[in-house]
């Protein structure tokens, strides 16, 4: 990824974090499955462990799977993958 390219999503993602007022956001872009880009931008201010955030930085989900789990589910069901109950 050129730096031209990298200062675009650093400005985009900085402006995101401001809007939203998060405390902190990590991103890694990748094609055909290798990394090309990767940041963060934030605090974790004690939370899992404290510390900068980096492209590398793991965020706990919590029960937002469950979210995914159920539409995906759904999606099976209206494309006859599985039978609904």
């Amino acid at each position: 990824v050129s730096s031209s390219l990298q200062s675009q999503i650093d400005s985009i993602l900085s402006q995101y974090v401001n809007s939203y007022r998060l405390p902190s956001v990590a991103l890694s872009v990748s094609v055909s499955g290798r990394v090309v880009y990767d940041t963060g931008i934030g605090n974790l201010h004690g939370r899992f462990g404290g510390g900068n955030v980096s492209g590398d930085t793991i965020y706990r989900i919590g029960s937002l799977s469950k979210i995914f789990t159920t539409l995906l589910t759904l999606n099976m069901i209206d494309d006859s993958l599985v039978g609904s109950m």
